[in-house]
């Protein structure tokens, strides 16, 4: 009912009542009017943004407001809590610069040590001023019906982090561009480590790019203060480890002990980014995470031009020198490498549409939600308005188990949570290739258009074409895609079509799927990429030929004969006496 829609509306005081009943009187709504046909209005006349629109047909007034912020987008999702893009509520002189706000999530605003964590974050932050980092603008604590709710400000930055970047670009970026971006993280590390930090998580997505090919970090969230050894005591008793960061790309010495090391640890990290950036590919693409934390620790670093041919030998040099195993041969400090980088950068302008990003930004979040509880059910899912447009991968899985772990338990909260949607659907039993049959047997799974794509085993085997929109992988009878190993879960993997682009999402199997070397749980997928099931069944995915089209006889015919009219009219206008 559009009464009740009107009603949240107007609880949620987005809009004031006046507006509200201007904009009714504008576009004719009354009482019968479909809900969903008013927040698209709303929409596009700009009143309202998607993530609000959808929050309210589920029938959340509240959670709109931080402090004096406005609550605008989703912006991303951490192990701590959620990142929303925001806006002043009262805008001082007419103007509403936007700003990043993260919320220390519900479920464990009330754990000390894991506040504390994120108090030493924003604290971190608050410190650096450097245009290579994200910078931090305030710090605080807002009290709603709900309890009070830990926030910091943030500056928004209109940018995508590099993982995503080279999901765009379907590969890795070129030697010069990538220099560039590392040497101005370089940077970055330099202001921070002189000023006592340690970041102890660089990685792709952790660094975002402006469209002007600007570089900056992000994300403190493990940051190592000198001279603040409660935070690092109260981290270690809660997690019982000595070890923190991401396991693909962390330094030998932090996986013996976190809390010692200092700022050649965030080279060796930028180091293997560098590496990753340049080939597509981590440094050490196993299983597991032991398996990965023995390899930084003892195995030789692959060569970069043994994948890359073309860079030249003294980047390769550079490379390698931030990588070595024992950080006294390492560069002594971030400045050196950014000095050793400087002849090689150039910088480049970036092409994306944020907006669009932005639009999926809710999905990805529900997405993420709906994996963690595949129980979850949203009664008003159905209600929730589509965004139309490209979605991007979310972040890449593989942290060592030490990390905080993500807030997938949604609940009332002093911010909008978004809600789970539901990605179940039954499997196809058997696939094969004739679509008819198929659709016959099963009306309730719609067939796509035009098949375009097509999963290749590796080593060669029959293919299996992408011609559903849902299509799980695994173990059981009614998997599209069966694999019969006990290694394989009963339904490992969904393969869902958005739009004209393909995602793999984990079925909380218990052996994972990887995409091109990385522990994923949810991502979306280009052609060429490789796909690893329970690290034994592996694929690439591959375009379709698409047959030429080829002209009917009778239209070759008929514009032979215009030609040779056109040439015959030609020669006898030539030919007339001028």
């Amino acid at each position: 009912m559009s009464v009740d829609f009107l009603e949240t509306l107007r609880r949620s005081e987005l809009l004031s009542p006046e507006d509200i009943a201007k904009i009714l009187r504008t576009e004719h709504f009354t009482a019968a009017s479909d809900p969903k046909d008013i927040a698209k209005a709303l929409i596009n006349r700009q009143h309202l943004t998607l993530f609000q629109a959808n929050q309210l047909l589920h029938g959340q007034s509240r959670g709109f407001f931080i402090d004096h912020y406005k609550l605008r987008e989703i912006l991303g999702t951490g192990g701590m809590g959620w990142v929303y893009i925001a806006e002043p509520r009262v805008a001082p002189n007419g103007t509403r610069e936007r700003v990043a706000i993260k919320v220390l999530s519900d479920r464990i605003k009330h754990d000390v040590g894991l506040r504390a964590r994120f108090e030493l974050e924003a604290r971190a932050g608050l410190q650096l001023q450097h245009e290579n980092i994200v910078k931090t603008l305030q710090y605080g604590q807002s009290n709603d019906l709900f309890g009070e709710v830990p926030f910091m400000v943030m500056e928004f930055v209109e940018g995508i982090n590099l993982q995503d970047l080279m999901r765009l670009r379907r590969g890795p970026l070129p030697w010069r561009q990538a220099a560039d971006c590392i040497r101005q993280v370089a940077d970055g590390l330099q202001h921070a480590h002189e000023r006592g930090m340690v970041h102890r998580d660089i990685k792709p997505t952790n660094l975002l790019i402006t469209r002007d090919g600007q570089c900056k970090i992000l994300d403190f969230g493990l940051a190592l203060l000198q001279n603040d050894h409660q935070s690092e005591f109260s981290l270690a008793m809660i997690f019982g480890h000595q070890c923190l960061g991401t396991d693909d790309y962390i330094a030998p010495e932090q996986t013996f002990n976190s809390h010692t090391v200092d700022g050649r640890a965030d080279i060796y990290s930028l180091g293997c980014t560098f590496y990753h950036i340049l080939t597509g590919t981590v440094p050490y693409p196993l299983s597991k995470t032991p398996q990965k934390i023995e390899a930084h620790r003892f195995k030789q670093f692959p060569l970069v031009r043994d994948l890359v041919p073309e860079i030249p030998e003294q980047l390769a040099a550079i490379l390698h020198k931030m990588v070595t195993k024992l950080p006294e041969e390492r560069y002594a400090t971030a400045a050196e490498v950014s000095a050793a980088l400087a002849p090689f950068c150039q910088r480049d302008e970036i092409q994306f549409n944020f907006n669009e990003i932005l639009k999926l930004r809710a999905t990805e979040a529900r997405k993420r939600l709906q994996l963690a509880r595949p129980s979850s059910r949203s009664n008003q899912s159905s209600t929730a308005l589509k965004p139309s447009g490209v979605s991007l991968p979310a972040m890449p899985q593989g942290v060592v188990e030490t990390r905080i772990p993500a807030d997938t338990t949604p609940r009332k909260s002093g911010v909008a949570l978004p809600q789970p949607v539901d990605v179940g659907e039954p499997a196809l039993k058997h696939p094969g290739f004739h679509s008819d049959t198929i659709a016959a047997d099963y009306p309730h799974l719609r067939l796509v258009e035009q098949v375009k794509l097509m999963l290749v085993p590796v080593p060669e085997g029959p293919p299996v074409l992408l011609n559903r929109e849902r299509m799980v992988i695994g173990r059981s009878q009614e998997a599209a895609v069966r694999l019969d190993s006990p290694r394989v879960s009963s339904k490992h993997a969904l393969l869902s079509l958005e739009g004209q682009w393909w995602r793999i999402s984990d079925l909380k199997s218990r052996n994972g799927i990887r995409v091109n070397g990385i522990a994923t749980t949810d991502q979306l997928l280009w052609p060429g990429d490789r796909i690893s099931v329970a690290d034994q069944f592996h694929f690439v995915l591959k375009e379709i030929a698409q047959p030429k089209k080829i002209w009917p006889l009778w239209a070759v015919a008929l514009v032979s004969i215009v030609a040779l009219l056109s040439v015959a009219a030609a020669i006898y206008w030539m030919s007339l006496p001028t």
